[in-house]
C-alpha cells in the first residue's frame, strides 16, 4: 500500500500529492536562473545606494523644525567637536582643518548639528574655585579665548551645521579616581546639610561653600550665554553631568534642611516650594541666564544677567550622584527643576 506524503512542516506538504506530476527539471532550472537574476538586480544597486538608504530617515528628521525655524527634538543629528588648550595636533577651532572637518561631518555623515564644548577647570572637586577665564591658572589647561569659540561657530555655519555651546567642568583633583569627570564635583557637599562644617582651605559651612561655587558657576554660564545670544545661537547647553550639585540628597531636602532653601534678591521662584536646596540653587542659575539682571548669593551683589532668549538645555547623566554611593536614581531622573528649562 503506497504511503501518502506527510508534511515536513505544519501546512501543505512540499511534496506532490498522489497522481500529481512533479515539476519539470527544465522549468526548475529556468526558475532558479530567473531568481538569481532578480537577486542581482536588487542587490547590486542596493549596495551602491546603501548609505543613502541608511541615512534616509535621519535626513527627513533633519527637516523637522519648530515654529521659530529651530530644529525640533527629533531633528538633531549631531556630534561633539572637542578642542581645548591642551589638545595637540591639527584641527583646532582656528585652523583650516577645522572647517574641513566640519564640512566632512555634514557631507559624509549627514550631520546637522555640532556641539562645541567650553571647558572650565576646578583645582579641587570640593572647593568653590572655578577657573574659566583664559588667564586663570587652571583654565590655562583647557579654556580657549572667546575668539576661538566664535571662529568655531562661524565655521559650523559655513558647513551648514547648527552650532551649540556646551559648558563642561573638569576637576583637577584626580588622586583617588584618576578622573577629571564632573560627576565628582561637590562630592563632599552632596549628603550634608547647609549648616554642616567642612574643612576646605579652612573651616567653612556647606551652605557658604555651595553658594560661592554657584556664584562662580553662574558667572561662567552667564558669560557664555551672553556670547550665545550675541552670536544668535538658538540653543545653549549650560551644564553637563554635575549630579552632586544638581540633585538633592536625603540631607539637602526641604524637610531635612529647610534653612538651605535660599533665593537671592530678584530670583523669580518661590524658595519654599523647592524640593531641596540644590533645586533652589539651579533655579537661581536659570534665572541668571534668562534675566537681564540678577543678584549673587554671596553679598547679594547686583550683576548683569545673560538675557538669553534661546532654548536652555542641561545634559544630565544616566549615572547617580557620586556622593550617593550608587543609592540614588540617575541624575536625569533625580533633577526636580526640569520645568525651569527647555
Amino acid at each position: 500500500m503506497p504511503l501518502s506524503p506527510s508534511p515536513l512542516l505544519p501546512g501543505h506538504s512540499p511534496l506532490p500529492r498522489l497522481g500529481e506530476r512533479p515539476a519539470d527539471r527544465r522549468a526548475l532550472r529556468v526558475g532558479a536562473l530567473v531568481a538569481i537574476i532578480t537577486l542581482l538586480v536588487v542587490l547590486v544597486p542596493g549596495d551602491l545606494l546603501q548609505t543613502r538608504l541608511v541615512f534616509l530617515a535621519p535626513g527627513l528628521l533633519a527637516h523637522a523644525v519648530d515654529d521659530q525655524g529651530a530644529l525640533g527634538a527629533s531633528g538633531f543629528q549631531g556630534f561633539s567637536f572637542v578642542w581645548t588648550r591642551r589638545s595637540t595636533g591639527q584641527g583646532g577651532y582656528t585652523s583650516a582643518a577645522s572647517l574641513a572637518n566640519l564640512r566632512s561631518e555634514a557631507a559624509s555623515y549627514h550631520m546637522n548639528t555640532v556641539v562645541i564644548p567650553v571647558v572650565a577647570d576646578m583645582p579641587g572637586r570640593d572647593d568653590s574655585v572655578l577657573d574659566w577665564h583664559p588667564t586663570d591658572q587652571y583654565a590655562q589647561l583647557d579654556m580657549l579665548s572667546d575668539a576661538d569659540y566664535i571662529q568655531a561657530i562661524s565655521d559650523a555655519r559655513k558647513a551648514g551645521l547648527e552650532p551649540i555651546l556646551e559648558l563642561v567642568v573638569k576637576q583637577q583633583d584626580i588622586q583617588s579616581e584618576g578622573s577629571q569627570d564632573a560627576r565628582y564635583v561637590g562630592e563632599e557637599w552632596y549628603n550634608q546639610t547647609s549648616a554642616q562644617t567642612l574643612y576646605i582651605n579652612g573651616s567653612v559651612s556647606v551652605g557658604t561653600l555651595e553658594h560661592t561655587w554657584i556664584d562662580n558657576y553662574s558667572a561662567f554660564a552667564v558669560h557664555f550665554a551672553q556670547l550665545s545670544q550675541a552670536q544668535h545661537l538658538r540653543y545653549f547647553i549650560f551644564g553637563d553631568g554635575l549630579a552632586n550639585v544638581t540633585t538633592d540628597s536625603p540631607n539637602s531636602t526641604a524637610s531635612a534642611d529647610p534653612q538651605g532653601l535660599v533665593r537671592a534678591a530678584g530670583d523669580d521662584f518661590d524658595a519654599s516650594k523647592c524640593a531641596g536646596r540644590h533645586e533652589c540653587e539651579w533655579r537661581h542659575v536659570v534665572h541668571a541666564l534668562r534675566a537681564p539682571t540678577y543678584s549673587s548669593y554671596m553679598g547679594q551683589k547686583a550683576l548683569i544677567g545673560a538675557n538669553y532668549t534661546g532654548k536652555l538645555i542641561y545634559a544630565a547623566s544616566w549615572a547617580p550622584a557620586d556622593g550617593s554611593q550608587g543609592a540614588a536614581p540617575g541624575e536625569f531622573e533625580a533633577i526636580t527643576w526640569w520645568n525651569a528649562i527647555d
